[in-house]
């Protein structure tokens, strides 16, 4: 049975909190990262159609989670993106990326978009270096830091100096 993995709720590409975002929640699965989005009119490019960035977007954050399979989170360093067709507005897309390879401080993963009926919409290559242990527990204070914040404002609370 699939995971939930975590997020951030003011991430542009798993933040349920952001407007303008993608509001994808992502998944492990054995061993891959999984997730569905269904793209709304303003992840629109040309009429009718995903922007190659929106793909982009999701392809960059279903790969670099998958250093979540590991225990680790991960910024990305380089992704290599082919577009192999064309992907209509309100159509859901299944996104899934896998491990590569361990490099040290760093991991490669591969990862593809398909359409509902199975037609491959994009596929991506990545290197994403690994967050150092120090600087990630500084990363997990200021998310937590900015998500009390968040939940102050929502319920009411005072705004945070």
């Amino acid at each position: 049975m699939p995971t939930l993995q975590p997020s951030y709720r003011r991430c542009f590409g798993c933040g349920l909190d952001n407007p303008i975002g993608l509001r994808v929640r992502y998944y492990t699965e054995g061993e891959q990262v999984v997730a569905e989005f269904t793209p709304q009119p303003g992840h629109e490019g040309f009429p009718g159609y995903v922007h190659g960035g929106i793909l982009y977007t999701l392809l960059d954050e279903v790969l670099s989670r998958t250093a979540c399979l590991g225990g680790r989170w991960s910024r990305t360093g380089k992704m290599d993106v082919r577009y192999r067709a064309l992907a209509p507005l309100g159509e859901r897309y299944a996104a899934r990326a896998w491990v590569t390879r361990w490099r040290g401080r760093s991991v490669a993963a591969a990862g593809e978009v398909r359409g509902a009926d199975g037609r491959l919409v994009a596929e991506a290559r990545g290197l994403f270096f690994l967050v150092p242990e120090d600087e990630l527990a500084e990363l997990l204070s200021e998310v937590e830091r900015a998500e009390r914040s968040a939940e102050a404002l929502c319920s009411g609370g005072e705004q945070p100096a």
